[in-house]
């Protein structure tokens, strides 16, 4: 995967199949790659088959990451403790968990260090 082709993945969350239409690849040969990509550390994977290019990721912070939490477990929203904490109005939730609310199940993810519940 050639670096300026890489680029088209900037600044967004992705699927191989995502990978695949933006590199014009196989669906097959994209996620080979992804997961090339994963192991020297240029994507992020937070959960199967969703990737972040690695250095976006880490620039995410604050309010940048509740968009992420809402793609990794859907349908979900932004706790009411986690609106909180980023109002400054409570202290009752560490700064590196982002919590969510949502009706199906419960579930946790863990992703750059930082742990998103819902």
């Amino acid at each position: 995967m050639k670096a300026k082709r890489n680029d088209s993945l900037s600044g967004r969350l992705f699927t191989a199949a995502d990978a695949a239409s933006a590199l014009g690849l196989s669906a097959a040969s994209a996620w080979v790659i992804c997961n090339r990509k994963v192991k020297s550390g240029e994507f992020v994977r937070l959960k199967r088959d969703l990737y972040a290019r690695g250095n976006w990721w880490e620039s995410l912070q604050g309010e940048a990451l509740y968009g992420p939490a809402n793609r990794l477990q859907t349908p979900s929203y932004v706790s009411l403790t986690t609106a909180l904490a980023f109002y400054e109005l409570t202290t009752q939730i560490p700064q590196a968990v982002i919590e969510s609310v949502e009706t199906p199940r419960s579930a946790r993810f863990t992703a750059g260090g930082i742990r998103f519940n819902y």
